[in-house]
């Protein structure tokens, strides 16, 4: 359906945010006076309707614009208990930009206790103190929880902690220090569910050629190199999460 995705336009309707024609392009984010938007937006409410999602009144004809209010029906619960998912996942299902796998590592748990941010780094003692003493401290100075592989504690595979971990995150740190193996195939995980993935390293030549094209921080491991590596990581979660660090 594209842009007109029949998943979102429920979901809008059903949460409230919209409830007429206007409204609804406001939540899609379309322009209303784009003819090609306002066809397909129009031809997919009418197939919502024909197959009795939504409700409201006017022809079948795509090309006649609808008025007044568009309501969701309640045969929409029906077939979410039967299919047991939900709007706000098939929301999120762009055909043109996504699609629907069968995860090699299984389902995430949810097990595994809150971390915003997933940090994928090599379990030598001498970059330790890098998450300890200031990858950590700049994620908590946020409000947020960081963690690396080894504080998680489970019954599960450590590679399933390791999965379920960058799933439930906001966003991967990868310190490519060393080219570990491990890191590598941490930060291909996090790229196949679309998590941002925010490079460090202290050689340059350790980011492999298939990540040379993303931006990375280059930092040295000396009181003045990690202070810059604190400041470059707060700008970039600022960027990538959207928050305010002030």
């Amino acid at each position: 359906m594209g842009f007109a995705n029949g998943a979102k336009i429920l979901l809008l309707l059903r949460n409230r945010e919209a409830a007429d024609w206007e409204s609804l392009s406001r939540g899609l984010d379309i322009d209303p006076k784009n003819p090609r938007y306002r066809y397909q937006l129009t031809a997919t409410l009418k197939k919502l309707r024909g197959v009795g999602l939504v409700d409201f009144e006017g022809d079948d004809d795509p090309t006649h614009p609808i008025e007044g209010q568009i309501v969701i029906t309640q045969k929409w619960l029906s077939i979410q208990d039967a299919l047991n998912t939900s709007l706000t996942q098939l929301s999120d299902i762009d055909r043109s930009k996504s699609m629907v796998v069968r995860p090699y590592w299984g389902q995430p748990s949810k097990d595994i206790g809150h971390a915003d941010v997933f940090v994928a780094m090599p379990f030598h003692q001498d970059l330790k103190h890098v998450f300890d003493n200031h990858i950590k401290k700049v994620v908590e100075n946020l409000g947020l929880v960081a963690k690396r592989a080894d504080n998680i504690f489970t019954a599960k595979a450590f590679i399933q902690n390791i999965w379920s971990a960058i799933c439930e995150s906001r966003a991967v740190v990868a310190d490519c220090t060393g080219k570990n193996p491990n890191v590598f195939y941490e930060i291909g995980m996090a790229h196949s569910v679309g998590k941002p993935v925010i490079l460090i390293t202290q050689n340059s030549d350790d980011v492999p050629s298939d990540l040379k094209h993303n931006l990375y921080i280059p930092y040295e491991n000396t009181l003045e190199g990690l202070s810059r590596l604190e400041q470059a990581l707060l700008q970039t979660f600022k960027t990538e999460l959207s928050l305010s660090c002030a």
